[in-house]
């Protein structure tokens, strides 16, 4: 995992590593990279880490990398010069084979949910006059002196709009009142309405972003978590339809509106037709894209010579199974890593098995063709019940080896902020590498211990029980 920051006006590229020891996925910072006088471009980065990684390793370090994750940027992802595509050709030049190259689901759901609050600002300009009030509560004392400070949000980060929303619409009656008598311009009942439906819509997205950002999670964590914010919306809003594709309804967008505070009812029903109207069909539309982008969102990038492994029930019976093999050994090395030296044995079991039943058992195969309408969780979950096929599924869907996304690299910038200055005497000066080692010191104390001990069994388990 990689990504590229400044502090204190010095360009620096953050490096973690994440491997798997007795079970366990370890997750480290590795090192704090200057830039000194290099553009941040993808070619820089890559360089660099390929430097430290050979001379703090070896050049085997390159056989034993299985994936890399960054954010979206081009810089980053860039199919010529990107940084992660300059890596996976690294590796492949030594003989390191099936590189998986992931793009933060987290950052990849925070422009899902900018876009979805754009749809709001085109309802009622909601983010500018959000803004506005959060001045409000700061700029008068009077104000201050009622309600308290909002709460800001940081545009980097959409979950954190969530409180500001939940303060604003808890605090409503009280800021309308410390509104009149002041020339401050007032937020519209249509803005109203918007940031009470966000208040509860936000909470939602902000438990998503938590369940995708805990230490060492899993990709299959993320999709998971993915799946319950898209369920969530779609239970609350789609109505059934013969269509293929689910179709929000408006008579719940609307009921929503008129539910979602003790004052939005009456808000609703003051507005003429034609403005209810409005805001029904621009929320409609705006949950309709977000279940879609959300349902579509996919961490793993596949380019056209790396196939993907995600394959659905209904489609590997149909599978040559010379093409399953080539598939099993692209991803070898990783499925040792995930799973073990038998992964590969125990796979091509499960495989072997599930293809006998797919042509012996027509209640199997009555399943395997129902499930053509289902997603891959949904399809895999209808036919295997029981879990028979469970090292078969998880080498189809993920690796979870793989670090899914780059929350612990924001986390390391977070960290360099949390220095001594002007107003923060209180804080230490000490240098940059030694803040984010600190951080860890006692894991890595702890993962020490650990592999010594573990190498002090293997020494014993190979001496001659004769001597």
């Amino acid at each position: 995992m990689a990504d590229g920051a400044s502090h204190d006006s010095e360009g620096y590229l953050d490096v973690r590593m994440s491997f798997g020891f007795n079970g366990q996925l370890h997750n480290y910072h590795l090192l704090a990279i200057p830039m000194q006088d290099r553009s941040h471009s993808g070619f820089n980065y890559s360089d660099l880490v390929l430097d430290v990684m050979k001379n703090v390793f070896d050049d085997s370090i390159l056989n034993k990398l299985i994936g890399i994750t960054s954010d979206g940027a081009a810089t980053m992802l860039g199919c010529r010069q990107g940084f992660s595509t300059r890596i996976r050709l690294a590796c492949e030049e030594v003989g390191g084979r099936g590189i998986s190259i992931n793009w933060c689901g987290s950052h990849q759901l925070n422009l899902l949910v900018d876009e979805f609050l754009a749809a709001f600002d085109e309802i009622a300009a909601f983010r500018s006059t959000l803004g506005s009030e959060i001045t409000f509560t700061r700029k008068f004392d009077t104000v201050h002196s009622v309600v308290g400070k909002c709460p800001t949000y940081a545009t980097t980060r959409w979950e954190s709009i969530h409180h500001t929303c939940k303060f604003m619409a808890e605090k409503y009656e009280q800021l309308m009142e410390c509104h009149e008598g002041k020339t401050y311009n007032k937020p519209s009942s249509t803005w109203w309405l918007c940031l009470f439906v966000l208040a509860d819509l936000t909470k939602a997205i902000k438990n998503c972003f938590k369940k995708m950002q805990y230490q060492n999670v899993t990709k299959h964590a993320q999709y998971r978590a993915l799946t319950e914010l898209a369920t969530t919306f779609q239970m609350q809003f789609e109505e059934d339809s013969d269509g293929t594709e689910p179709i929000v309804s408006r008579t719940k967008v609307s009921d929503f509106i008129k539910m979602a505070s003790y004052s939005s009812e009456d808000m609703y029903n003051e507005l003429p037709q034609a403005i209810q109207d409005q805001v029904v069909l621009g929320m409609v539309h705006a949950i309709a894209r977000f279940i879609v982008g959300v349902k579509n969102l996919s961490i793993e990038v596949n380019y056209d010579d790396a196939p993907s492994p995600t394959i659905l029930p209904a489609e590997l019976p149909d599978l040559k199974p010379s093409a399953i093999r080539d598939l099993i050994r692209l991803h070898e090395e990783r499925l040792k890593a995930a799973f073990g030296d038998t992964a590969t044995t125990v796979i091509w079991t499960e495989y072997q098995h599930f293809l006998r039943r797919s042509k012996s058992d027509s209640a199997f195969k009555r399943l395997l063709d129902s499930s053509k309408r289902e997603r891959f969780e949904g399809a895999w979950r209808q036919v295997d019940p029981e879990r028979k096929y469970w090292h078969l599924i998880e080498f189809l869907a993920a690796f979870p080896a793989v670090s899914p996304g780059t929350h612990q690299v924001e986390g390391d910038f977070s960290d360099l902020k949390r220095i001594k200055g002007q107003h923060r005497s209180c804080l230490s000066n000490y240098a940059m590498k030694g803040q984010l080692q600190a951080k860890q010191y006692f894991a890595l104390i702890s993962l020490a211990n650990d592999i010594g001990y573990q190498d002090a069994i293997n020494e014993e388990s190979t001496e001659d029980p004769d001597e």
